[in-house]
């Protein structure tokens, strides 16, 4: 599921029934309130962003959420495509070997900003880790 080159972004969130799945088969374990996106990018990137509740002043991934689906302009402008709020992350990017895609040997950034806005399927919300006109 997280290796190859798919003919579109793929995109996993922890808490649906693909994401469930993935966090069995990979021992994946997060905290209470936490969650996690995998975004498998046509070129073979992978890029895993982690939500951690505690480093965004308590607001579980859950509560994310369901404010964003009520306040959506609060994150993310859909007439200009801009993002709009920002959370704290932690992001790794890995090329399809598993090796590092951020150069230098670095693969793990933490404490970055996220941007909150639409997954690309259009279903929900996405955490992206770099700041673009369009998450799509």
């Amino acid at each position: 599921m997280l290796q190859g080159n798919p003919s579109k972004t793929l995109v996993i969130a922890s808490d649906s029934a693909a994401g469930q799945e993935l966090a069995r088969q990979l021992n994946i374990q997060t905290k209470e309130g936490d969650g996690w996106f995998a975004r498998v990018q046509t070129d073979g990137v992978t890029v895993f962003s982690y939500y951690s509740a505690e480093a965004n002043k308590g607001v579980t991934f859950s509560q994310l959420a369901a404010d964003y689906q009520k306040n959506t302009k609060t994150y993310y402008d859909a007439s200009t495509g801009e993002n709009k709020a920002t959370v704290r992350i932690t992001e790794g990017l890995f090329n399809s070997q598993g090796k590092s895609a951020a150069g230098a040997g670095k693969t793990v950034f933490e404490n970055v900003p996220g941007y909150v806005g639409p997954s690309p399927s259009g279903s929900g919300f996405i955490i992206d880790p770099t700041r673009t006109k369009k998450l799509k």
